[in-house]
């Protein structure tokens, strides 16, 4: 799956530099110890989703293109994964309300956005699911989408 490194690229190089920057180095090792530590279980077993590996305290829902839904959150600077925690596909981006710009042309690639306190994770993967975790548990709840796909059926 993770040929798609040099599709991501490209996309990632339609942006300036200054909107987004690969993380590399320290930087890189300081997100995934943090993004490790901080949303996923302690006791995992690797797989190739990270979707698999998180920790069991988030919200989800599994709507076609929800992903669009995270633009009326993304409002400060963020961290992106794209793919597995190897992957080499993590970024800042400086501005979170360009990510759907980003992510619109990269359809069907696992991506997980976090931001520098880590208080926050939502991540979607290739099944269309939608999750949250931190203080985006609170923001998915009350978004008007969620509230009418889970009120029409019953739990």
């Amino acid at each position: 799956m993770y040929r798609d490194k040099d599709y991501i690229e490209q996309e990632i190089d339609k942006f300036s530099k200054q909107e987004i920057q690969r993380l590399s180095g320290e930087r890189k090792r300081d997100f995934i110890i943090h993004f490790k530590r901080k949303f996923l279980k302690t006791n995992r077993k690797n797989t190739f989703s990270v979707f698999e590996m998180l920790q069991d305290d988030f919200i989800g829902i599994d709507v076609y293109e929800s992903w669009k839904w995270v633009k009326d959150y993304l409002t400060e600077r963020i961290l992106v994964l794209f793919g597995t925690i190897e992957s080499e596909n993590i970024y800042e981006i400086k501005d979170g309300t360009i990510f759907d710009q980003l992510y619109d042309n990269l359809p069907g690639i696992e991506f997980y956005i976090t931001n520098s306190k880590y208080d926050f994770l939502i991540g979607y993967n290739h099944s269309n699911c939608l999750v949250a975790m931190g203080r985006a548990i609170e923001w998915l709840e009350n978004d008007i989408r969620y509230k009418n796909y889970y009120g029409s059926r019953q739990l």
